[in-house]
């Protein structure tokens, strides 16, 4: 005796949607993955810390402040000092916002 395959009932109505809160947070975790966002994120973050330090910071500082790790930050740095959005007084070992 030959099963006879079932056929699928044609959908007639639309496909439900994810919630919202699940379709937000896929959203932010697809940001954070695409390439240099975190970086952009955490550059943004670094400015306005810096902004509100006129007497500068040490980057162990940031470090903790920010729960980063120390070679994340110097290359997050290093990238802004190029834009002249950061700069840093080596004597010192302090950076500062430029902007």
């Amino acid at each position: 005796m030959r099963a006879e395959p079932e056929t699928a009932e044609p959908e007639t109505a639309e496909p439900e949607t994810a919630e919202p809160e699940l379709a937000e947070r896929g959203n932010a975790e697809r940001e954070i993955a695409e390439p240099g966002n975190a970086e952009r994120k955490m550059a943004s973050v670094i400015l306005g810390y810096l902004a509100d330090r006129p007497d500068g910071a040490k980057l162990a500082e940031l470090q903790a402040r920010l729960r980063t790790p120390r070679m994340a930050l110097v290359g997050i740095l290093n990238e802004m000092i190029a834009d002249k959005r950061v700069r840093k007084d080596e004597e010192l070992r302090l950076y500062f916002a430029t902007v």
